[in-house]
């Protein structure tokens, strides 16, 4: 009797043991929206950047597709998703139509960050 007990108690054990560990050290699995925390450091440090640097004159600029080429072509990024990482700094009275950037300090801007080293 005490060895079926044992034998019963002792196989359970063993079976339950590798799922018990299995499940304790395991990682949470990575979402698709994860990304490296430089990435995000990034996107932040240069859109402050950019937001420090412009001004409200509109006489010379680049268009908010140079924006859009920007994100997409140089950070690698959709610009939609750039919502996220203060793009609507950028644009001011967006209801008024196609706005301006001060070309001069918006690509001042993206040299200190180097990642506009091209122009």
């Amino acid at each position: 009797m005490y060895k079926v007990v044992f034998v019963v108690v002792f196989l359970s054990t063993c079976l339950a043991m590798p799922r018990f560990k299995r499940n304790t050290w395991r990682t949470p699995p990575k979402r698709a929206s994860d990304e490296p925390a430089d990435t995000n450091m990034m996107y932040t440090l240069l859109m402050n950047e950019m937001y420090m640097y412009l001004n409200a004159d509109t006489a010379t600029g680049i268009t908010a597709s140079d924006v859009t080429r920007f994100f997409e072509e140089v950070i690698g990024k959709d610009a939609r998703m750039a919502d996220n990482f203060g793009v609507d700094y950028i644009f001011w009275g967006d209801q008024n139509g196609d706005h301006r950037l001060n070309r001069t300090e918006l690509l001042r801007a993206m040299k200190i960050h180097k990642v506009f080293e091209y122009i």
